[in-house]
């Protein structure tokens, strides 16, 4: 009878009859006799008879299955692909909110007295808390992004998600305590006003210094300033900054009393000045002879 199975098998009747050491002894059969009948096969692993080409093809197909369940780490569809997006929006919102609150802090930065002063200290310590507030959920997000570096072993990424950390840390921080430290006394001076108070002596002293431009290079710059004592003994120090040695005098408001009392009058005359005294700003100044 011809082989019907052209393939090595146990049940292949052209063999010597021998059957190999590992295999089950199967009955060969004689002539006249019908085939055996074969058992069913598995679809998923060919598993008759002990034979090895099942086992192997069922580990692989367990093997291709638990690929397809399983999301690779550095698939853009995995789980990590969403907190690294929601990072980079962070980040980007961050940038453009340290560019609004600079064009805040340098325009405030360009009231030395007054009620303008508190005001705008008040603008710049509530961006400051958005700042502060907005570092929670930035910090969240980075440090999910390390522990899942940590949990697939990538060192390089974890050190730099690890590093990220800290510098959200500090810059919450930096951004709480500005906020709180120069905020709270300007809320209380909002609340209760500025207070009269009488200055018995002042003078007047100025100095050169260097600041840095915005584009580059660096810039002379004159401080002048106004130590004034008041009658209770304790002292305030005013600093106006000028870009020329002369234009300290042309200055008008609140300033120009104050060079007239300190530096012109060499601090022979007394004032009385509005005076917040949580924010130590000088809100108003008059000559009294």
């Amino acid at each position: 009878m011809s082989n019907q199975y052209p393939y090595l098998s146990p049940y292949d009747p052209s063999t010597d009859g021998t059957q190999p050491a590992n295999q089950p002894q199967v009955p060969q059969p004689q002539a006249g006799d019908a085939q055996p009948s074969l058992p069913p096969l598995s679809y998923q692993g060919w598993e008759y008879q002990g034979s090895p080409y099942g086992e192997a093809y069922a580990a692989s197909s367990d093997a291709d299955e638990a690929s397809q369940s399983v999301p690779s780490p550095t698939d853009p569809s995995g789980e990590d692909a969403a907190p690294k997006k929601h990072t980079g929006w962070w980040l980007l919102l961050l940038l453009v909110g340290l560019l609004v609150g600079m064009v805040f802090y340098f325009f405030g930065e360009m009231f030395d007295f007054g009620t303008e002063r508190i005001v705008w200290t008040l603008i710049k310590c509530a961006v400051a808390l958005v700042f502060a507030l907005a570092m929670i959920p930035l910090y969240a997000a980075t440090r999910r992004n390390y522990l899942i570096a940590s949990a697939r072993g990538d060192e390089k990424v974890a050190q730099q998600r690890q590093l990220g950390l800290g510098m959200v840390g500090v810059f919450g921080v930096g951004f709480a305590i500005y906020a709180l430290s120069n905020g709270v006394p300007a809320v209380l001076d909002v609340a209760d006003g500025p207070h009269t108070v009488t200055v018995t002596s002042c003078s007047f002293d100025q100095y050169k210094t260097s600041r840095s431009r915005p584009r580059g290079g660096v810039s002379t710059v004159y401080k002048n300033q106004f130590i004034m004592t008041f009658e209770d003994g304790s002292t305030h120090t005013q600093t106006v900054e000028t870009d020329s040695k002369d234009e300290i005098a042309r200055q008008g408001d609140v300033t120009a009393v104050l060079y007239e009392a300190c530096a012109l009058r060499s601090g022979n005359a007394t004032m009385t000045i509005g005076y917040y005294t949580h924010s130590r700003v000088v809100a108003s100044a008059r000559i009294n002879n």
